[in-house]
């Protein structure tokens, strides 16, 4: 699947836990008010492991077509729609 994001790594600055580099072209920052850096810090780290997310998800769905006779009812149907819908979501 091509994706249309920014390659290259994605990582937070050393010095700044809420800001950090995607690629080597963007930037990102993360604003918070009073008592809710530690959210900042874990929001900045989510942005940051997108893109390895999702290529975890797209790896696992791609593992579930190829062995849905093996797998049977595992995950279930939910499961599946919401691997799905995230990765739509990701990538549409």
């Amino acid at each position: 699947m091509e994706t249309k994001h920014t390659k290259g790594k994605w990582e937070t600055f050393k010095g700044s836990p809420t800001e950090g580099k995607i690629g080597k072209l963007m930037s990102f920052e993360i604003y918070y008010g009073h008592g809710y850096r530690d959210e900042a810090i874990a929001n900045a780290k989510l942005i940051a492991a997108a893109p390895e997310l999702l290529e975890a998800c797209l790896s696992v769905r791609k593992f579930l077509k190829e062995n849905m006779n093996v797998l049977a009812h595992f995950p279930t149907r939910s499961e599946q729609d919401k691997l799905y819908s995230a990765i739509q979501k990701a990538t549409k």
